[in-house]
C-alpha cells in the first residue's frame, strides 16, 4: 500500500511542479486560453504516466487484499483509468467550505 501512496504523491508533485513551471510563461491576472491548454496537456500526460505506474503498484498489492477489497480496487481503477477529460470537482465551492 505504501508504494501506491508514493506513486500518487509523486504524481501530484509532478503536476504541481509542472503547473508552477507554467506560471512563468504567462502574465498574472490576465486570462489566457493558452495557459488552460497547457495545463490540460500537462494533466493528460501526468494521468497517462500515473496510470502506468499505478497499475504496476496495484499488481504488487493485489495478493495482499481480501476479495471484496480487490474487486473494489479493480472497479475503481478501471473507472478512473477509463475517464476522459477534466471536470472541476469543487466548481460550486471554490473555497472548500
Amino acid at each position: 500500500m505504501r508504494a501506491a501512496r508514493v506513486v500518487l504523491k509523486d504524481g501530484a508533485f509532478h503536476v504541481l511542479t509542472g503547473m508552477l513551471g507554467l506560471i512563468h510563461s504567462y502574465r498574472p491576472n490576465v486570462p489566457d486560453q493558452a495557459l488552460d491548454t497547457a495545463v490540460l496537456a500537462l494533466l493528460d500526460t501526468a494521468a497517462s504516466e500515473l496510470a502506468s505506474t499505478l497499475s504496476l503498484a496495484i499488481e504488487h498489492v493485489r495478493a495482499t487484499l481480501p476479495v471484496t477489497s480487490l474487486h473494489l480496487l479493480d472497479h475503481e481503477f478501471t473507472r478512473w483509468s477509463g475517464t476522459e477529460g477534466w471536470h472541476l470537482i469543487n466548481a460550486n465551492d471554490p473555497c472548500g467550505t
